[in-house]
């Protein structure tokens, strides 16, 4: 009996694990992808400047 409890804690606590591994692959991949926009964003008005200075 004790074992099967035992088990029980064992898996809820893999299992908060995971949800904590998740989250913050999640928040990091976020990070990422907004530092990406901001760099596209630049990049975009920059070509679009260089664009208008050369006409």
């Amino acid at each position: 009996m004790a074992d099967q409890r035992r088990h029980q804690t064992f898996t809820h606590h893999r299992n908060q694990i995971k949800e904590v591994v998740v989250n913050s692959v999640y928040l990091h991949l976020n990070k990422i992808t907004m530092k990406t926009k901001a760099a596209m964003k630049r990049m975009i008005r920059s070509l679009e400047t260089a664009s208008a200075d050369a006409r």
